[in-house]
């Protein structure tokens, strides 16, 4: 319908989600069939975002813990005067049947940052953590930034966050990006 996409991922199982401004789809037939899924807010409901939730999204792979395919993703905002606006990191642990936020910015407490922008989301394999950075909220400077690091219950479907850096409301105006984690030996984060 002259509907541009705004970003597409196949699951591992075949399974095609597809993003557009304000709604995901999925389909499990090969694209004969798109279907509008309900996205779950940070508190469980229904998400209901702006014109604009979806889009721009930053994703990194898709990780797979214990043969289970995981798939986290943030949504970017260029709007200004707002912090935090519709800003979230999604997950999908059951190959895009359902999306939940997992981390809102501004809202979940701890470590409650304000962000107009998620600027990467990436896992660290060897403790089984998901590291978030990022990016503007709206202090007098534009260019804060925060690393958070998210630890995820397989069992109970409930994630923790902590902050770990970051904040930096003294003029500081660095932007961080994706964090590599090459190994445990080597890793200094």
């Amino acid at each position: 319908n002259g509907v541009i996409p705004r970003f597409g991922h196949i699951f591992q199982n075949g399974n095609i989600l597809i993003a557009f401004s304000q709604n995901i789809d999925l389909s499990t037939d090969n694209l004969s069939t798109l279907n509008e899924i309900t996205v779950k807010a940070i508190d469980g409901s229904d998400y209901v975002g702006g014109t604009n939730s979806f889009y721009k999204i930053i994703h990194n792979p898709p990780i797979f813990v214990n043969e289970k395919e995981m798939f986290i993703f943030g949504t970017y905002s260029t709007k200004t005067g707002v912090a935090h606006d519709n800003i979230n990191v999604f997950y999908s642990v059951d190959n895009g049947a359902t999306i939940k936020s997992c981390y809102k910015a501004g809202v979940t407490n701890p470590p409650l940052l304000g962000a107009r922008h998620i600027h990467a989301t990436n896992y660290r394999s060897y403790d089984d953590t998901y590291w978030v950075t990022t990016g503007d909220n709206e202090s007098p400077y534009t260019g804060e930034a925060n690393v958070i690091k998210g630890s995820y219950n397989w069992e109970t479907d409930v994630w923790t966050w902590s902050k770990v850096a970051g904040d930096l409301d003294a003029g500081c105006t660095y932007k961080i990006v994706s964090i590599y984690f090459p190994d445990a030996d080597t890793a200094i984060c």
